[in-house]
C-alpha cells in the first residue's frame, strides 16, 4: 500500500487566492486530523513567498506525528482529490502528481486540460502501478487563465 501525506502551498506572493485542497487534507491544515491545533496554518488560501517553497516548508513534518499520512492508496488504484473554496478564477488546467522522496521531485500522474479547478468536483486519477510502498506526498498544481496563479499542495 502507498501512504500519502499532503500539503498545500502557493508559489506567488502577490496573488489572491480563494481555493484550497479539501481531500486529501494538506499537512498542517486545520482540517488535517494530525495537525496540532496550536500550530495549524489557517492561511492556506493566502499565497506564500519563495522562501516557503516547496510545501510551505511543511514537508519537514514527514516522519513526525503531524506528518502522518491521511490516506492510504494502493499502487494502480483509482483515487481522487477535491478542492474547496469560493473562487476558481475562471477555471484553468491542473495536474496531479506524487513525490516519493519527501518533496525533492514530483511525478505527474494526470493532467486536466480545462475545467480545473472546480469546487467540490472529484478529480480522478490512477496511482502509478510502479509506485513504491511507503510515504508519499500528493501535489495538485493549477494554472489559471485569468491570473498567473500557481497552486501546488503537497
Amino acid at each position: 500500500m502507498h501512504t500519502l501525506s499532503t500539503l498545500l502551498f502557493f508559489l506567488l506572493p502577490l496573488a489572491s487566492a480563494h481555493i484550497d485542497l479539501k481531500y486529501p487534507a494538506p499537512l498542517n491544515h486545520p482540517e488535517n486530523p494530525n495537525t496540532n491545533a496550536g500550530t495549524a496554518d489557517f492561511n492556506y488560501k493566502t499565497p506564500i513567498t519563495a522562501a516557503g517553497f516547496p510545501c510551505k516548508g511543511y514537508h519537514s513534518l514527514l516522519g513526525t506525528p503531524a506528518g502522518k499520512s491521511v490516506a492510504t492508496w494502493a499502487a494502480g488504484s483509482a483515487q481522487n482529490f477535491t478542492i474547496g473554496g469560493t473562487a476558481v478564477h475562471g477555471g484553468g488546467s491542473c495536474q496531479a502528481s506524487i513525490s516519493e522522496d519527501g518533496g525533492k521531485t514530483f511525478r505527474v500522474v494526470k493532467s486536466y486540460v480545462g475545467g480545473c479547478p472546480a469546487v467540490g468536483k472529484a478529480f480522478e486519477f490512477v496511482v502509478p502501478k510502479e509506485a513504491k510502498s511507503g510515504d508519499a506526498l500528493f501535489a495538485w498544481l493549477v494554472f489559471s487563465p485569468l491570473s498567473i496563479l500557481i497552486f501546488n499542495p503537497c
